[in-house]
């Protein structure tokens, strides 16, 4: 790792918008203080709209660090002939609203946002729970246990949400750990089976046997 960004902090969690379809869903992640780094001010980090906790507004749904969905990610070069002892470029999180500012600033698309794919076939179904405050939570589940489990545990798949708005399309996380749903576990056949379960299916899970393992995380 160069000197350059050897001891680079990241402190401060700072959220982003994932997509304007969907427009109370935001992303928090680890940011760099960017500060630390020579030739970077915050006139060249504002446009990317990176907000503290405190300034989103009531009712914001935070998602933290998920495999998805994702922001898009932008990237600026800040020195077009580095030597060795200089950071040619930066990259980071863009919340989508102030795109087009980013693009006026100087930065340019790596990624775009990324929501979560939905699998329903004879191997493999997403199972999805839906979270307190609305958020759903999508994981792989063997197609054999979500059609033996799916009515105890309280999981549904793609097919039975039905048409998904766009704006569902981005309430939809998985890789999670803040939030996430609770866990139960059950001995049977072939051992023991711990999973998800949605949190309004309680009653269901432990009716059938199931343990409760772990409760519903929704804040750090």
């Amino acid at each position: 790792m160069p000197a350059y960004v050897r001891g680079i902090g990241r402190s401060i969690t700072k959220f982003v918008l994932i997509s304007t379809q969907s427009p109370t869903v935001f992303y928090g992640f680890a940011a760099k203080d960017f500060d630390q780094i020579p030739g970077v001010t915050g006139t060249d980090v504002e446009p990317l709209g990176h907000k503290l906790a405190s300034a989103l507004a009531a009712g914001s749904l935070k998602i933290y660090r998920a495999t998805k969905p994702k922001p898009m990610r932008v990237r600026k070069v800040i020195n077009r002939n580095p030597n060795a002892s200089q950071q040619e470029a930066i990259s980071s999180f863009c919340s989508a609203e102030r795109y087009n500012d980013a693009v006026s600033a100087g930065w340019k698309l790596i990624t775009a946002a990324q929501s979560v794919s939905l699998t329903q076939n004879d191997r493999t179904i997403t199972a999805i729970v839906t979270l307190t405050g609305g958020l759903k939570y999508a994981f792989p589940t063997n197609a054999n246990d979500f059609n033996s489990f799916k009515t105890e545990l309280g999981w549904a798949s793609a097919g039975d949400l039905g048409q998904i708005t766009q704006v569902e399309k981005w309430k939809i996380i998985t890789g999670c750990r803040v939030p996430s749903p609770p866990r139960a576990k059950k001995p049977d056949s072939d051992g023991k089976a711990t999973t998800f379960y949605d949190p309004g299916a309680e009653q269901s899970v432990t009716a059938a046997g199931w343990s409760l393992v772990k409760g519903e995380i929704l804040s750090e």
